[in-house]
């Protein structure tokens, strides 16, 4: 039976809060946003470094700390990094973060979320209540004399603070840390070197599932499809539609899981790298959504992109040839259009 429309709190206005907002939205429910930046885009919204400060440092007035660099070029094809149902508009066949910015902005306007989202808000505080609801304790950032806000309470949380925010080693963009210093002990996970754990295939810690959810925990994958298929998979549970399985169930998964990342020597940092298995995770969720699978030519643009890359590391994105695939994403989108 459909769940009642619930009232939900987001944490993060990158790729992933907008698009959970959007499925969450469409599935009837009140989703809130809190992003601490001034504008959406997350790890796309570029901030020169005399300005990158720490929000979270006593008396900052910048409220965005960029992990991207000036010159920063994607290093997937715009076509196969898209949206399922939003096309990336032509350009450049690897475009800057000004161009992927402008992309989310464009995604963000022509589904009306800019409204859903409070900016230069942090969220400092999540704890659980005995009945079930989330109180959420934010604050107001770049204002003289902040303080803390009151708390307000919501049905469920959706965690999209993604993973480029905190650094091991702050010169290295691909070596981030998972960071949720809002979320308490109830929240029921912790993170071990990288790892969060436990959470049922990457996004639901099973003991506060479906209340708690994760959306864009996992590296070496095509990021923007795969969080579009996460957030379509939990709107769909907390609205009732999807069951999820017990929470014996969900342990015994990720027990299994850790079981096999151990037999294949894997450490505890790659418990989210999805490089070995991202299209069958993301064909996986569609399933779970009644969704059709991640289109041939995506994969096919992704496989072959990896393999330039990986022959000419410094020059792949100038000797790109694959146009008949862009062909294939072209007539594939038209039904959008």
């Amino acid at each position: 039976m459909p769940s009642p429309p619930l009232r939900l709190a987001i944490v993060g206005a990158g790729a992933a809060g907008l698009v959970a907002s959007h499925e969450l939205r469409r599935e009837g429910h009140t989703p809130v946003v809190f992003e601490r930046a001034v504008a959406v885009g997350g790890t796309w919204l570029y901030m020169p470094p005399a300005m990158s400060f720490d929000p979270r440092a006593v008396g900052a007035t910048v409220t965005h700390y960029s992990s991207l660099y000036a010159s920063l070029r994607t290093n997937l094809p715009r076509e196969a990094m898209g949206f399922l149902d939003f096309p990336f508009a032509a350009g450049a066949a690897f475009p800057g973060h000004e161009e992927a910015l402008r992309y989310l902005e464009a995604f963000a306007r022509q589904f009306d979320l800019l409204r859903l989202v409070r900016f230069q808000t942090e969220v400092v505080r999540v704890r659980r209540w005995s009945d079930g609801r989330w109180a959420v304790t934010s604050r107001k950032l770049g204002e003289k004399g902040s303080s803390v806000g009151k708390e307000k309470f919501y049905d469920a949380i959706v965690v999209c603070n993604g993973h480029y925010t905190e650094p091991r080693i702050a010169a290295i963009l691909a070596n981030y840390l998972y960071d949720f210093p809002f979320l308490g002990d109830d929240s029921t996970i912790t993170v071990d070197d990288n790892r969060v754990d436990p959470l049922y295939k990457h996004v639901f810690p099973p003991e506060v599932a479906a209340q708690l959810s994760f959306i864009g925990l996992p590296l070496k994958a095509i990021p923007f499809p795969l969080v579009e298929l996460q957030s379509k998979w939990v709107a769909g549970v907390l609205s009732g539609w999807i069951k999820l399985p017990s929470k014996d169930e969900m342990m015994e998964d990720v027990k299994a899981f850790y079981s096999k990342l151990q037999a294949c020597g894997w450490p505890k940092r790659y418990t989210h790298n999805l490089s070995k298995c991202q299209f069958e995770y993301d064909d996986w969720l569609a399933e779970q959504c009644g969704h059709p699978p991640i289109e041939e030519w995506r994969k096919q643009m992704f496989t072959i992109n990896l393999k330039n890359k990986t022959a000419r590391p410094e020059s792949f994105r100038d000797e790109w040839d694959d146009y008949h695939l862009v062909a294939e994403e072209n007539e594939d989108f038209n039904k959008f259009l």
